[in-house]
């Protein structure tokens, strides 16, 4: 399927079946009799877990914004003010700030490994 957006949690009244589930990549299992707690923190989970896939990085270049979503960005490089973005979908040139870009990146997976005044590289730790 390939759908790894889909959040799933199963509820279960026999817990053996647990290893079976584990291929569509499950979010979480819940045993019956259900507890109204639990299935209201896997609710928040998968809304943070959700916000947390779908963020996206903009920017803009030649009087146009764009959109990308922040797990097809391979790394970002500044030279001066120009930044240049590398993504499975291309690369993107922009003026900007390392800064900035670190302040639109703040709760993903970047960091700024070296701060040399000539050039700057942001990766993404896996």
């Amino acid at each position: 399927m390939k759908d790894y957006i889909t959040k799933i949690v199963y509820i279960l009244s026999k817990s053996s079946y647990d290893r079976q589930r584990f291929d569509v990549q499950p979010l979480h299992f819940l045993q019956k009799p259900l507890d109204r707690k639990k299935i209201i923190n896997d609710i928040k989970l998968a809304t943070m877990l959700l916000e947390k896939e779908n963020k996206t990085f903009s920017f803009k270049t030649d009087n146009q914004m764009y959109k990308l979503p922040v797990k097809e960005i391979i790394y970002f490089e500044s030279s001066g003010r120009q930044i240049k973005l590398i993504s499975f979908k291309g690369t993107f040139y922009f003026y900007g700030t390392v800064d900035s870009v670190m302040e639109q990146l703040s709760k993903s997976r970047f960091i700024m490994p070296h701060r040399s005044s000539a050039c700057r590289l942001i990766i993404m730790v896996p």
